[in-house]
């Protein structure tokens, strides 16, 4: 996965801000997480898509939601993003299926987390059959991929437990 300056993150930042993009707080776990929602098409085709702009720690993140994405469920979106990148990090093989298993542990609600995985997995099952074969289109490793695959199973699985 790519690793941006700070430069290039305030650049964007004030870019998101000037295209008015609206920006919305997360608050969950005790943590409040700023994040874009921004429109579904900027995200050419990828249902429910996220986008992150990271860099090294204290350089500050860009975290955005697709508009697609349910309201009831965007602040978690943001919130697992947030948690892949930055609490968890780049040199984190295990970073998204880590993020996604803290969101579980956050997300009391059945219903609100059903929504949740069902969501993610629309999201997951894109990328995991679209990236395949074409990884340096999505700027993803083998690692980045494989870490989507282990997600993907999890989400699954959790979701037949709670059917």
């Amino acid at each position: 996965m790519d690793k941006f300056s700070k430069e290039l993150i305030d650049t964007w930042r004030e870019n998101f801000t000037q295209r008015e993009y609206p920006k919305r707080e997360a608050n969950l776990d005790g943590r409040v997480i700023d994040y874009f929602v921004m429109p579904t098409s900027l995200f050419q085709g990828i249902p429910n898509g996220l986008f992150r702009m990271t860099g090294n720690p204290g350089d500050g993140y860009i975290i955005g939601v697709s508009d697609e994405v349910p309201v009831p469920i965007q602040n978690p979106f943001a919130v697992s993003e947030h948690d892949e990148f930055i609490v968890y990090g780049l040199d984190d093989m295990d970073k998204t299926l880590h993020s996604e298993q803290n969101m579980l542990r956050i997300l009391n609600n059945p219903d609100l987390r059903n929504s949740y995985i069902k969501n993610k997995l629309v999201l997951y099952s894109y990328m995991v059959e679209n990236a395949r074969g074409n990884l340096d289109k999505w700027h993803f490793s083998e690692e980045d991929y494989a870490g989507f695959v282990r997600a993907h199973n999890y989400l699954t699985c959790e979701l037949k437990k709670d059917l």
